[in-house]
């Protein structure tokens, strides 16, 4: 209920983990004073560390596997729970998509956030796409623009995959992005400008190519 006036908001589990993510409860109740913040904070994490560990045990049953349950049981987290940006995406990603990340990605992704130009090889099932792209574009720096640059050979398949991941995970759209510079025109050119507004103020991924990007270096050195 609202502090100030009578009106009662019915407020969804999804509703209320993307305002976790955010860390930002404005959207459903302005009026919460900072402990009580605080305190939901502390509530939905610990409902989340639960709640995916029950999964986790859930999963090793259904697949008739004791050794499987005990192993999940005795399993530690891969990252300590807390308030900062970066956890409160492990613990929502781990919870929507029933899995567990693994140390070795935790420590690439936060390799990738490091602010240092890195260069990661990895190999193929290591949860490139599924694991670390998901969790690295939803990490993004308020005010921030995260581009995901696939080969054009995979763009479609990425553009599809991602699309799923980043709706289901964090109830988000990306954008797809990919013109050659012949369809530069205007008002493709304005609805560009229109989507980097969206990706920078909601948070949203754009997708695009190397030769989208180069194509729109060499409009704006033509323009200058």
């Amino acid at each position: 209920r609202l502090e100030k006036g009578a009106f009662i908001a019915e407020i969804t589990l999804d509703k209320l983990l993307n305002c976790y993510l955010k860390g930002s409860y404005e959207g459903i109740n302005p009026h919460l004073r900072e402990e009580q913040i605080t305190g939901l904070d502390l509530q939905i994490r610990e409902f989340l560390t639960h709640a995916t560990k029950a999964q986790q045990i859930e999963r090793a049953l259904a697949e008739q596997t004791p050794a499987g349950v005990g192993q999940m049981l005795q399993a530690e987290m891969a990252y300590e729970p807390s308030s900062y940006k970066a956890e409160r995406v492990f613990q929502v990603y781990e919870y929507r998509a029933n899995l567990r990340i693994r140390k070795e990605q935790v420590d690439a992704i936060r390799t990738m956030l490091s602010k240092k130009d890195v260069v990661l090889q990895m190999l193929m099932g290591g949860g490139k796409t599924t694991v670390l792209t998901s969790i690295l574009l939803e990490t993004i720096e308020p005010g921030k623009i995260a581009f995901f640059i696939p080969p054009d050979a995979q763009f479609d398949t990425q553009v599809a995959n991602l699309s799923d991941m980043q709706q289901k995970n964090y109830s988000k759209q990306i954008i797809p992005m990919r013109f050659a510079r012949e369809q530069l025109t205007l008002k493709r050119l304005e609805w560009m400008k229109r989507r980097f507004q969206d990706a920078k103020e909601h948070g949203e991924v754009i997708v695009t190519g190397a030769s989208t990007l180069e194509t729109l270096q060499l409009e704006w050195l033509s323009l200058l």
